[in-house]
């Protein structure tokens, strides 16, 4: 593919993941499944479609469409940054390119850091820090941290093996769990029309998600060292919450 050919693909493929709510998984086909599958003509020719929530992507694509991406990150980043934080964070084009750079390479650790600001200043503590250096934290294009999750969770189904990816979902449970969100931040969000009403999960309700990224991502292997870590980790974090915040039986 030159590069025109692969912004095109790289188009179509953003249009789906778009709605990634609507995404329940994402994988690569190879070139006897691809041509099992009914397509037309300009899946065929862009070498992406969706099916009831499967997003699939011609795997002979991925090396000229992650190389397109790459370059224009790395361009826009350097424009962006010129413009401060407003700059950075405020374009969604940016965001759009890093969703499908951790999709292609989920072991870019810089871009998910990028990914991680983005759902950050919706917390109150870099509200301020953002207010104290005189930067508007981002509001149309930020990221909510239950989207974020989901997203996370697709990218480790087809990267279960990236140390990189399971240690952005603990940021991110970090984050949800340890740090409200802000209720200003939210308000504004919704004015511009991005806002939407989402009851924030409990702990034990986000904790059986968990279980069951756990569970589907062992059945590939049972012995598989970063998922097992990761439920390592997560046990850990439950024994802090039941310290911090116990049940009312132990209160006194």
């Amino acid at each position: 593919l030159d590069r025109p050919q692969a912004a095109a693909v790289f188009c179509q493929f953003k249009r789906f993941l778009s709605s990634v709510q609507d995404i329940s998984e994402i994988s690569f086909l190879h070139e006897h499944v691809w041509e099992s599958v009914e397509k037309a003509d300009d899946e065929e020719r862009l070498g992406v479609i969706c099916r009831d929530g499967h997003l699939a992507i011609h795997r002979s694509f991925v090396p000229f469409v992650y190389k397109h991406l790459s370059s224009e990150f790395r361009t826009r980043f350097a424009v962006s940054a010129d413009q401060h934080t407003e700059g950075l964070f405020g374009d969604s084009e940016l965001r759009d390119l890093s969703a499908g750079l951790c999709v292609m390479n989920a072991d870019l650790h810089s871009v998910w850091n990028f990914r991680f600001q983005l759902v950050r200043p919706q917390t109150p503590p870099l509200r301020v820090v953002a207010q104290k250096f005189r930067a508007s934290p981002p509001h149309h294009s930020n990221l909510s941290i239950e989207e974020e999750l989901h997203f996370s969770a697709l990218v480790l189904k087809l990267h279960p093996k990236s140390g990189e990816a399971w240690a952005y979902r603990q940021q991110l449970l970090d984050l949800y769990f340890l740090c409200p969100p802000c209720k200003e931040i939210e308000e504004e969000s919704s004015k511009i029309g991005r806002g939407r009403e989402r009851r924030r999960k409990s702990f034990v309700e986000q904790t059986e998600e968990e279980i069951h990224l756990v569970e589907e991502v062992s059945q590939q292997n049972e012995q598989h060292y970063y998922s097992w870590r990761h439920w390592r980790w997560l046990l850990g974090r439950f024994r802090e919450m039941l310290k911090r915040d116990p049940p009312p039986a132990q209160r006194r």
